[in-house]
């Protein structure tokens, strides 16, 4: 049940739910590293129990004592047993394992290919699994998807067309017309494979919210799942539902909004191995630095994968060039998100005071310690570690452009803060010169090392500039109705791109935020046609620039996929 609520972002806050959390942890502290069973009492412990309460305790920040190490008694050759003894294997057993160890992406490699292995062995030629637990295919794939998901390495289409071509007509999913249970789960599927295929086609996301509201007070549901004979455990089904629900609810929502940029097909779809891993390193970071005290922004920060973004951005390199990367990112995020708009909206001249401070660290001349009143001493020193190891680890021209760029953001962000204070209209030509910095676009290329003959032709300098736009030009159409939701519409002084078009055109909002869908695809095709010209340049170094930028291009689509703004 905590699993289903937190996975659609439903989970209660407060002291119910902090209760059934609390028991859960002193259930999995109380078995002295055995695991854990259907009940307290019951004697027998079980992987998929060990499991689930091991991705429950984690998901929630609980201490799990070592559920799983737990998990290690219960390794087969091929697969992990669900009990001791156990004759078949099973996939959702499997699949709860396999997405607990990838919760430790440092440790229990060996065991996680494994599981990976198995599930990919089981799918049926149809992309979906069977499992002896569950009569229904979408429950067994459900949990095979999450945990793929989680492992960051499968390919899945041929289980996202299943799903897309197994949907009734009146919207919902499995057995005769329909379960809400089935619908719920399929609905969840579709989610987490919004990562690597984008959203589902509207029809698809439009159908299942009516008819999954229309079964929200159903107090009883078939009988789907497979013990001594069939049952349905209510409580668990009921928290399916409501999660379905509010997903199918939430996908209707974006649905319904005018489209979104259809580019990305045309570039590369990569990530490094090192996803989970700099994804685990970028959150520890910044909490080591104490960047994101307030729990509700940092679980807002972890939906946007920084770390796992980084990792698509840059998929060809190296793990600590990875890890500097999504610590900055991680670091601009969070102080622009805590103190930067907040501040400079209230007190510029405070905003100025704190820039001032961060430029002195970056000219080696401030003491880290200094006139930090506004945002604590985790900033500052993030910021000086994070300069450190940029000296040791980046290119020297790669250096001199991540630091120039850190300045321009630092100005930007002065400046946004000024338009955001003052009254006066902000004209358009300032905006869209000012927004690759606001949006750190800028520090994103910086990363990428030039050719060495340094100097950008032409085509090289208008690649980056398509590139700046694109980054800032999705986060504007992405962010639009969380912005509006948070300031109020129309905003006094409005401050994106759709806004400023209303303000300067004379347009409604529909017409604006088709219009900059518009200018996102046509700068994807001037940077497509660039890519493909630089990609036949004779000097292989101008070619793996091109072929880097067409990684970045292709990486800007992780607005729409995440849900920072959602």
């Amino acid at each position: 049940m905590l699993y289903l609520l937190d996975r659609a972002g439903i989970l209660p806050p407060g002291s119910e739910a902090a209760a059934l959390v609390g028991r859960l942890q002193r259930t999995a502290l109380s078995t002295g590293g055995r695991g854990l069973g259907v009940d307290a009492d019951f004697p027998v412990s079980d992987s998929d129990d060990t499991a689930m309460a091991a991705i429950v305790l984690h998901r929630l920040d609980a201490e799990g004592a070592d559920l799983l190490s737990a998990l290690l008694a219960f390794e087969g050759p091929d697969h992990f047993y669900g009990f001791p003894h156990e004759r078949g294997p099973a996939v959702s057993a499997n699949a709860r394992v396999l997405e607990a160890l990838s919760t430790a992406p440092d440790r229990f490699g060996p065991q996680r290919r494994k599981a990976t292995d198995f599930l990919l062995a089981t799918r049926s030629d149809l992309g979906c699994w069977h499992d002896k637990w569950h009569i229904s295919p979408y429950y067994a794939t459900a949990q095979a998807v999450f945990a793929l998901g989680s492992a960051m390495s499968c390919e899945l289409r041929t289980t996202y067309d299943w799903l897309l071509g197994s949907q009734h007509a009146n919207g919902s999913w499995g057995y005769g017309d329909g379960t809400a249970e089935e619908t719920s789960y399929a609905v969840l599927t579709l989610a987490a494979l919004e990562q690597r295929h984008g959203p589902a086609p509207q029809e698809v996301q439009l159908r299942p919210r009516d008819w999954l509201g229309s079964r929200l007070d159903d107090v009883s549901h078939p009988e789907l799942w497979i013990g001594k004979a069939l049952y349905a455990p209510t409580t668990v089904v009921r928290a399916a539902v409501l999660a379905g629900f509010t997903v199918a609810h939430r996908a209707a929502q974006g649905a319904e909004d005018p489209p979104r940029p259809l580019f990305w097909t045309r570039f590369p779809q990569q990530v490094s191995p090192h996803a989970d891993s700099v994804e685990a390193h970028t959150r520890a970071w910044r909490d080591r630095h104490g960047l994101v005290p307030d729990p509700i922004r940092r679980k807002r920060l972890d939906r946007t994968c920084v770390g796992r973004e980084t990792a698509r951005a840059f998929p060809h390199s190296s793990h600590d060039m990875l890890t500097l990367a999504a610590d900055a990112f991680t670091w601009l995020t969070a102080f622009d998100d805590m103190h930067a708009e907040a501040v400079g909206r209230a007190d510029p001249r405070q905003l100025a005071r704190t820039l001032a401070d961060f430029t002195r660290i970056l000219d080696r001349t401030g003491a880290v310690q200094g006139n930090h009143r506004a945002c604590g001493d985790g900033f500052p020193a993030a910021l000086a570690e994070l300069t450190a190891r940029a000296e040791r680890l980046l290119p020297r021209s790669c250096l001199t452009r991540f630091d120039s760029a850190l300045r321009s953001i630092f100005f930007s962000l002065l400046w946004e803060a000024h338009r955001l204070w003052g009254d006066e209209p902000v004209p358009m030509d300032e905006y869209m010169t000012m927004r690759r910095h606001t949006v750190f676009a800028t520090i994103i290329t910086a990363l990428v090392p030039r050719p060495s003959h340094a100097l950008l032709t032409p085509d090289m300098h208008r690649l980056e500039t398509a590139v700046h736009n694109l980054v800032g030009w999705i986060n504007d159409l992405c962010s639009f109705s969380y912005e509006h939701g948070a300031r109020g519409a129309p905003q006094s002084n409005p401050f994106s791109l759709p806004d400023l078009l209303m303000r300067h055109t004379d347009v409604t909002t529909d017409e604006a935020l088709g219009r900059v869908t518009r200018m996102c695809d046509d700068e994807a095709a001037v940077a497509h046609r660039l890519i493909s010209r630089l990609a036949r340049s004779p000097d292989h170094e101008v070619r793996a620039w091109a072929d880097a930028m067409a990684q970045l291009v292709s990486s800007t689509d992780f607005h729409v996929r995440v849900g920072r703004y959602g």
